[in-house]
C-alpha cells in the first residue's frame, strides 16, 4: 500500500503539516510545482498525489495531460478554495484505481 502525496499552496500546506502529514510539498510557482511532481514521481512508496488545481494549472497542457495520463503515482486535482463537491471526479478515481467501495 502506498502514501499519500501533497502538492500545496502555502496557503494549505502549513495546517496539513501540523496535522502530521509529513509528504507535503510545498510549491509557489512553476518551478517548484515541477520539482514536487519530479520527486513524486520518483518515490515509489507515493500511490496517489493530491495537487491543488491553481498550481496543476501552472503546467503546459502537455504537462497537465501527462500527470493525468499516469498510473502511478495517480494525481487527484482538487480546488481548495471552492466548496463543490466532486463526485465524478472521485468516482472516476475509485473505478481508474479498482477500489472497491463497501463492497461494489
Amino acid at each position: 500500500m502506498g502514501n499519500i502525496g501533497l502538492i500545496l499552496s502555502e496557503e494549505a500546506y502549513y495546517g496539513f503539516m501540523l496535522s502530521g502529514l509529513n509528504h507535503c510539498f510545498l510549491a509557489v510557482d512553476l518551478a517548484s510545482t515541477r520539482r514536487a511532481i519530479a520527486s513524486f514521481k520518483d518515490d515509489k512508496n507515493i500511490a496517489l498525489v493530491i495537487i491543488e488545481k491553481r498550481l496543476k494549472e501552472l503546467l503546459p497542457p502537455s504537462e497537465q495531460a501527462e500527470l493525468e495520463a499516469l498510473e502511478y503515482p495517480f494525481f487527484f486535482e482538487f480546488d481548495k478554495g471552492g466548496a463543490q463537491t466532486y463526485n465524478d471526479e472521485i468516482n472516476a478515481m475509485i473505478k481508474r484505481l479498482g477500489i472497491s467501495v463497501n463492497g461494489t
